[in-house]
C-alpha cells in the first residue's frame, strides 16, 4: 500500500514536471520590462490601498456631510483628489490579484521546478527571495507588535490621584486611540478583514515580487536538462483539451458561485444585504469576465497554433475538419460580440429597444459550447496520435 501511495505521488511530481516544461512562461511573460511593471504595480497599489484604508471615517466619508455651496478652490482639488485616491482605492484588489498571478505564472519554471532543472544563479535566487521574504514579513510583525507594546506603557495612566496631569506621551495615545476608533467607527468587522486580507497578500506575494525583479535583470535562460530526463515533454505533447476543460470549468464554477450568493441572498434577506449587493460582487464580476477573455484568448491561440501543425502534417481527417469548423465559428462569435460593444457605444441611446444585455450575454455563452467542441475534437486527435 505505501509503495503505492509513493508511485502515485512519484508520478504526480513527474507529470506536473513535464507540465511545466512542456508549458513554460513565454513571450511577455519573460520580459524584464513586463515583470518589473508588475512588481511596480503589486507595491504600488498596496500602499494605496493600506493608505486608503487609513482615511478617518468621518461624518462626510460617511455621506452625512454637509452641502457645500460655494466650495473653494482648495474644497474643490481637495474633493477631486479624493475622487481619484478612492477610484485607485476600489481598482487596486483586482490589479493586486491579476499582478501576483501573472507574477506566479512568470516565475512558475524557477519556483516549481526541481533545483536540478535550474542553474545556479536561478537557484540562488530563488532561495535569496523566499528567505528574505520570510524574514521581512516577520520583522514588520515584531516591529509592529513592538510599537504596540510600546505605545501601551506609554500610555498607560493610573488616574488623577496618582499623577500630576496627563503627560505628553499619555494625551498623544489618547489622540492616537480616537483616531483608530474612527477607522473602524463605520464597519470594524470589514475593516479587519481588509487589513488582514492585506498583510495576507503581502506575505504571499513579496517573494515572488522579489524573484521577479532580480531575474527581470537577466535573460531567461533555456531550462537545463536533467541528467536523467524524465521524459521527452514537448508544448505539442501537452493535452490541450484537457487544459482548456479545466479552465472552463473554473470559468463556470465562479459563475455557479456568484448565481447561488444572490439566489441566497434573495431566499435569506435576515442575512443582509451584503449578499446580493457589496463590493465583492462587483470585484467577482470583474474577475469572472477577466477570466473569460482570457480563456477565450489562451484557447484561440493555442488551438490555432495546433491546427496550423496538423494543416502542415496534411491532417485530413473528420476530427481535424470538424475542429476547424468550430474553431472559425468561434472567431466569427468572438468578433461579432466585439461588435455588439462597438454597437452599444454609438447606437445604444437611438434603439433603446434592443436588449442589449441579452444580446450580449447570448453571444458569449454561444462561444462556450462553440470553443468547446472545438477542443473535443482537437483532444480526439491528440488522443490518436497517442495512440500511435
Amino acid at each position: 500500500m505505501m509503495a503505492e501511495k509513493e508511485n502515485m505521488i512519484e508520478a504526480m511530481r513527474r507529470s506536473r514536471i513535464e507540465s511545466i516544461l512542456g508549458n513554460p512562461p513565454r513571450g511577455v511573460l519573460i520580459s524584464g520590462v513586463f515583470r518589473r511593471l508588475l512588481c511596480i504595480f503589486a507595491v504600488l497599489f498596496s500602499y494605496t490601498y493600506f493608505a486608503f484604508q487609513l482615511i478617518p471615517n468621518t461624518d462626510c466619508v460617511k455621506g452625512q456631510c454637509e452641502v457645500i455651496t460655494n466650495p473653494t478652490l482648495a474644497q474643490i482639488w481637495l474633493l477631486i483628489a479624493y475622487g481619484i485616491f478612492a477610484t485607485l482605492s476600489f481598482l487596486a484588489p483586482p490589479i493586486m490579484i491579476v499582478s501576483f498571478f501573472l507574477l506566479r505564472r512568470s516565475m512558475r519554471r524557477i519556483t516549481s521546478l526541481p533545483d536540478e532543472f535550474l542553474d545556479e544563479r536561478e537557484i540562488a535566487n530563488r532561495d535569496w527571495a523566499f528567505r528574505t521574504g520570510y524574514l521581512v514579513v516577520r520583522r514588520i510583525g515584531f516591529g509592529v507588535a513592538a510599537a504596540l507594546a510600546i505605545l501601551s506603557v506609554i500610555g498607560f495612566y493610573p488616574g488623577p490621584g496618582w499623577a500630576n496631569g496627563k503627560s505628553h506621551s499619555v494625551l498623544f495615545v489618547e489622540h492616537l486611540n480616537v483616531y483608530i476608533v474612527s477607522l473602524v467607527s463605520n464597519n470594524a468587522v470589514t475593516f479587519f478583514a481588509r487589513l488582514i486580507a492585506l498583510l495576507t497578500y503581502v506575505a504571499y506575494s513579496f517573494p515572488w515580487i522579489l524573484l521577479a525583479w532580480r531575474e527581470s535583470k537577466v535573460e531567461q535562460p533555456a531550462p537545463i536538462e536533467p541528467a536523467q530526463p524524465i521524459s521527452a515533454s514537448t508544448p505539442e505533447r501537452v493535452n490541450l483539451a484537457r487544459n482548456y476543460f479545466v479552465k472552463v470549468s473554473v470559468f463556470l464554477a465562479v459563475l455557479i458561485v456568484g448565481v447561488a450568493i444572490q439566489f441566497l441572498g434573495v431566499l435569506l434577506p435576515s442575512l443582509g444585504t451584503w449578499l446580493i449587493f457589496s463590493p465583492a460582487l462587483f470585484y467577482l464580476i470583474f474577475a469572472w469576465a477577466g477570466y473569460g477573455v482570457y480563456v477565450y484568448i489562451w484557447a484561440s491561440r493555442n488551438s490555432l497554433k495546433f491546427l496550423k501543425q496538423q494543416k502542415i502534417l496534411r491532417d485530413s481527417s473528420t476530427e481535424a475538419k470538424l475542429a476547424w469548423i468550430f474553431f472559425v465559428l468561434t472567431q466569427a462569435l468572438g468578433m461579432a460580440l466585439v461588435a455588439t460593444f462597438v454597437a452599444i457605444a454609438t447606437l445604444a441611446q437611438k434603439h433603446t429597444n434592443v436588449d442589449w444585455l441579452g444580446l450580449i450575454f447570448g453571444i458569449a455563452f454561444s462561444m462556450i459550447p462553440a470553443q468547446a467542441l472545438s477542443f473535443i475534437f482537437i483532444g480526439f486527435i491528440q488522443k490518436s496520435q497517442r495512440a500511435d
